[in-house]
Protein backbone atom coordinates (compact mmCIF):
# COMPACT_ATOMS: atom_id res chain seq x y z
CA UNK A 1 0.00 0.00 0.00
CA UNK A 2 2.98 2.76 1.13
CA UNK A 3 4.43 1.85 -2.60
CA UNK A 4 1.24 2.42 -4.53
CA UNK A 5 1.07 5.55 -2.70
CA UNK A 6 4.59 6.56 -3.30
CA UNK A 7 4.15 5.74 -6.90
CA UNK A 8 0.95 8.00 -7.33
CA UNK A 9 3.01 11.13 -5.37
CA UNK A 10 5.90 11.03 -7.76
CA UNK A 11 3.35 10.56 -10.86
CA UNK A 12 1.54 13.72 -9.38
CA UNK A 13 4.92 15.20 -9.39
CA UNK A 14 5.87 14.72 -12.40
CA UNK A 15 3.01 15.19 -14.05
CA UNK A 16 2.65 18.74 -13.42
CA UNK A 17 5.07 21.17 -15.81
CA UNK A 18 7.55 23.28 -13.84
CA UNK A 19 7.78 26.54 -15.80
CA UNK A 20 10.73 28.62 -16.44
CA UNK A 21 12.14 31.35 -14.42
CA UNK A 22 13.54 34.50 -15.94
CA UNK A 23 17.04 35.52 -15.36
CA UNK A 24 17.20 38.29 -13.32
CA UNK A 25 13.75 37.68 -11.86
CA UNK A 26 13.48 41.46 -11.38
CA UNK A 27 15.00 45.00 -11.87
CA UNK A 28 14.87 48.26 -10.86
CA UNK A 29 14.32 51.93 -12.83
CA UNK A 30 15.24 54.88 -10.92
CA UNK A 31 16.42 57.68 -13.68
CA UNK A 32 16.70 59.06 -17.25
CA UNK A 33 18.50 56.71 -19.69
CA UNK A 34 18.36 53.50 -17.30
CA UNK A 35 17.36 49.65 -18.59
CA UNK A 36 17.32 46.79 -17.74
CA UNK A 37 17.45 43.50 -20.02
CA UNK A 38 16.43 39.91 -18.88
CA UNK A 39 16.01 36.49 -20.69
CA UNK A 40 12.86 34.37 -20.93
CA UNK A 41 11.40 30.70 -21.55
CA UNK A 42 11.19 28.66 -23.12
CA UNK A 43 7.68 28.82 -22.78
CA UNK A 44 5.48 25.93 -25.11
CA UNK A 45 2.05 25.31 -25.71
CA UNK A 46 -0.88 28.01 -26.18
CA UNK A 47 -3.24 30.71 -24.01
CA UNK A 48 -5.33 27.97 -22.63
CA UNK A 49 -5.58 29.65 -18.89
CA UNK A 50 -7.49 32.61 -20.09
CA UNK A 51 -10.70 34.07 -19.49
CA UNK A 52 -13.50 34.86 -21.80
CA UNK A 53 -11.78 38.26 -23.63
CA UNK A 54 -8.22 36.27 -24.03
CA UNK A 55 -6.73 37.74 -20.98
CA UNK A 56 -4.06 35.58 -19.04
CA UNK A 57 -5.35 33.92 -15.84
CA UNK A 58 -1.51 34.62 -14.32
CA UNK A 59 -2.48 31.85 -11.23
CA UNK A 60 -3.24 28.97 -13.94
CA UNK A 61 -0.77 30.08 -16.97
CA UNK A 62 2.05 30.10 -14.29
CA UNK A 63 0.95 26.09 -13.13
CA UNK A 64 0.45 25.70 -16.72
CA UNK A 65 4.11 26.70 -17.56
CA UNK A 66 2.67 28.82 -20.43
CA UNK A 67 3.85 31.58 -18.73
CA UNK A 68 6.39 33.79 -16.51
CA UNK A 69 6.66 37.18 -14.73
CA UNK A 70 9.56 39.47 -14.19
CA UNK A 71 9.22 41.88 -11.39
CA UNK A 72 10.03 45.52 -12.56
CA UNK A 73 10.52 48.09 -9.59
CA UNK A 74 9.95 51.79 -10.03
CA UNK A 75 11.79 54.24 -7.93
CA UNK A 76 11.69 57.84 -8.55
CA UNK A 77 11.59 61.11 -6.82
CA UNK A 78 7.67 62.65 -6.15
CA UNK A 79 8.78 65.58 -8.40
CA UNK A 80 10.24 63.27 -11.05
CA UNK A 81 7.95 63.53 -13.70
CA UNK A 82 7.75 67.62 -13.22
CA UNK A 83 11.22 67.87 -13.19
CA UNK A 84 11.17 65.12 -16.43
CA UNK A 85 7.43 65.54 -18.17
CA UNK A 86 8.40 64.01 -21.42
CA UNK A 87 9.90 60.64 -19.62
CA UNK A 88 8.15 57.74 -19.76
CA UNK A 89 8.75 53.79 -19.32
CA UNK A 90 8.52 51.10 -22.42
CA UNK A 91 8.90 47.61 -22.30
CA UNK A 92 9.57 45.28 -25.01
CA UNK A 93 10.18 41.25 -25.74
CA UNK A 94 11.79 39.68 -28.35
CA UNK A 95 12.10 36.03 -30.07
CA UNK A 96 13.44 34.39 -32.77
CA UNK A 97 10.73 32.64 -35.25
CA UNK A 98 7.55 34.38 -36.73
CA UNK A 99 6.25 31.10 -36.05
CA UNK A 100 5.89 31.38 -32.19
CA UNK A 101 3.28 33.90 -30.25
CA UNK A 102 3.88 35.26 -27.35
CA UNK A 103 2.15 38.25 -25.64
CA UNK A 104 3.24 40.92 -23.42
CA UNK A 105 1.46 42.03 -20.26
CA UNK A 106 2.11 45.45 -17.42
CA UNK A 107 0.40 44.37 -14.19
CA UNK A 108 0.35 47.24 -11.12
CA UNK A 109 0.86 45.33 -7.89
CA UNK A 110 -3.06 44.41 -7.45
CA UNK A 111 -2.60 41.88 -10.28
CA UNK A 112 -4.67 44.38 -12.72
CA UNK A 113 -3.91 44.64 -16.47
CA UNK A 114 -2.78 47.91 -17.02
CA UNK A 115 -0.98 47.88 -20.43
CA UNK A 116 -1.11 44.64 -23.61
CA UNK A 117 0.45 44.01 -26.57
CA UNK A 118 -0.85 40.72 -28.09
CA UNK A 119 -0.26 40.94 -32.23
CA UNK A 120 0.02 38.03 -34.69
CA UNK A 121 2.40 37.51 -37.15
CA UNK A 122 5.40 38.83 -35.53
CA UNK A 123 8.43 38.46 -33.35
CA UNK A 124 8.39 41.22 -30.94
CA UNK A 125 5.90 42.76 -28.18
CA UNK A 126 6.23 47.03 -26.98
CA UNK A 127 4.04 48.49 -24.35
CA UNK A 128 4.58 52.46 -23.62
CA UNK A 129 3.58 52.41 -20.22
CA UNK A 130 4.58 56.21 -19.90
CA UNK A 131 4.79 57.62 -16.29
CA UNK A 132 4.67 54.82 -14.30
CA UNK A 133 5.00 56.33 -10.64
CA UNK A 134 7.52 54.61 -7.79
CA UNK A 135 5.91 51.40 -7.15
CA UNK A 136 6.46 47.44 -8.18
CA UNK A 137 4.69 46.13 -11.40
CA UNK A 138 4.83 42.88 -12.58
CA UNK A 139 5.68 42.09 -16.33
CA UNK A 140 4.08 38.72 -17.93
CA UNK A 141 4.62 37.39 -20.74
CA UNK A 142 2.36 34.08 -21.81
CA UNK A 143 2.00 32.05 -24.76
CA UNK A 144 -0.26 33.06 -26.99
CA UNK A 145 -1.95 31.47 -30.21
CA UNK A 146 0.67 28.71 -29.46
CA UNK A 147 4.63 28.79 -29.11
CA UNK A 148 7.16 25.59 -29.20
CA UNK A 149 10.15 25.85 -26.61
CA UNK A 150 10.45 29.60 -27.08
CA UNK A 151 13.47 31.85 -25.61
CA UNK A 152 13.18 35.38 -25.54
CA UNK A 153 14.81 38.91 -24.36
CA UNK A 154 13.12 41.69 -21.97
CA UNK A 155 14.00 45.20 -21.68
CA UNK A 156 12.47 47.74 -19.61
CA UNK A 157 13.71 51.53 -20.39
CA UNK A 158 13.00 54.73 -18.92
CA UNK A 159 13.67 57.14 -21.49
CA UNK A 160 13.17 60.94 -22.85
CA UNK A 161 10.17 60.57 -25.57
CA UNK A 162 10.63 62.98 -28.45
CA UNK A 163 8.60 66.16 -27.47
CA UNK A 164 6.49 66.52 -30.57
CA UNK A 165 2.66 67.59 -31.30
CA UNK A 166 1.46 63.94 -32.68
CA UNK A 167 3.21 61.20 -30.67
CA UNK A 168 2.44 57.57 -29.60
CA UNK A 169 -1.11 57.42 -27.71
CA UNK A 170 -1.62 55.11 -25.08
CA UNK A 171 -4.82 52.73 -24.17
CA UNK A 172 -5.44 52.03 -21.26
CA UNK A 173 -7.70 49.34 -19.96
CA UNK A 174 -11.57 50.69 -19.27
CA UNK A 175 -14.04 48.84 -16.54
CA UNK A 176 -17.11 49.49 -19.11
CA UNK A 177 -20.66 47.98 -17.50
CA UNK A 178 -22.85 47.33 -20.27
CA UNK A 179 -27.22 47.09 -19.86
CA UNK A 180 -28.92 43.67 -20.48
CA UNK A 181 -29.15 42.97 -23.47
CA UNK A 182 -32.20 44.36 -25.31
CA UNK A 183 -34.02 42.47 -28.04
CA UNK A 184 -36.08 44.48 -30.51
CA UNK A 185 -39.10 43.51 -31.24
CA UNK A 186 -40.40 42.94 -35.20
CA UNK A 187 -43.77 44.89 -36.68
CA UNK A 188 -46.44 42.99 -36.41
CA UNK A 189 -47.07 41.60 -39.63
CA UNK A 190 -48.77 38.10 -40.84
CA UNK A 191 -45.38 37.26 -42.34
CA UNK A 192 -43.70 36.93 -39.18
CA UNK A 193 -46.32 34.56 -37.39
CA UNK A 194 -45.67 30.77 -37.65
CA UNK A 195 -48.15 29.05 -39.58
CA UNK A 196 -48.98 32.05 -42.13
CA UNK A 197 -51.29 30.72 -45.09
CA UNK A 198 -48.97 31.90 -47.46
CA UNK A 199 -45.99 29.88 -47.80
CA UNK A 200 -43.98 32.45 -49.81
CA UNK A 201 -44.41 34.47 -46.71
CA UNK A 202 -42.24 32.44 -44.15
CA UNK A 203 -38.97 33.47 -45.38
CA UNK A 204 -38.98 36.60 -43.52
CA UNK A 205 -39.85 34.54 -40.27
CA UNK A 206 -37.59 34.75 -37.02
CA UNK A 207 -34.96 37.35 -38.57
CA UNK A 208 -33.49 39.38 -36.67
CA UNK A 209 -33.56 43.40 -36.83
CA UNK A 210 -29.87 44.90 -37.19
CA UNK A 211 -29.43 48.17 -36.06
CA UNK A 212 -27.54 50.80 -38.13
CA UNK A 213 -26.77 54.77 -37.31
CA UNK A 214 -25.74 57.13 -39.79
CA UNK A 215 -25.16 60.57 -40.69
CA UNK A 216 -27.71 63.02 -41.96
CA UNK A 217 -26.31 64.18 -45.52
CA UNK A 218 -26.58 68.06 -44.17
CA UNK A 219 -25.17 67.58 -40.68
CA UNK A 220 -23.47 65.84 -38.19
CA UNK A 221 -25.05 63.60 -35.63
CA UNK A 222 -22.13 64.83 -33.00
CA UNK A 223 -22.81 68.74 -33.03
CA UNK A 224 -25.77 69.54 -30.98
CA UNK A 225 -28.87 71.00 -33.02
CA UNK A 226 -28.01 68.94 -36.28
CA UNK A 227 -30.22 66.42 -38.00
CA UNK A 228 -29.40 62.75 -37.76
CA UNK A 229 -31.28 59.40 -37.85
CA UNK A 230 -31.34 55.86 -37.38
CA UNK A 231 -31.67 53.49 -39.94
CA UNK A 232 -33.03 49.83 -38.50
CA UNK A 233 -33.42 47.27 -41.64
CA UNK A 234 -34.97 44.12 -41.94
CA UNK A 235 -34.80 42.21 -45.24
CA UNK A 236 -38.31 43.69 -46.96
CA UNK A 237 -39.05 46.24 -43.85
CA UNK A 238 -37.30 49.80 -43.31
CA UNK A 239 -37.85 52.32 -40.76
CA UNK A 240 -36.31 55.80 -40.40
CA UNK A 241 -36.95 57.54 -37.26
CA UNK A 242 -35.80 60.90 -37.38
CA UNK A 243 -33.96 62.41 -33.72
CA UNK A 244 -31.65 64.89 -32.62
CA UNK A 245 -28.42 64.92 -31.52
Amino acid sequence: MKTKTLLLVLFLITAIPAWSATTPSSGTLAGVGQSITWSGGPLTGSNLASTALGDPIASLCLSLGTCETFTLVVNLPATFYTTNPNAGVQISINWGLVANDLDLYLLDSHGNIMYSSAQLATNSEFVDAGRLVSGTYTVLVTVGAEAAATTYTGTATLLQEPSVPSGRARYTRGNFVFNTTQQLQRPNDPANILGGTNSLLLFVLDQDVEPRVVHHALGHSGRPGRRGHVEMHERRDYLDVPWRA
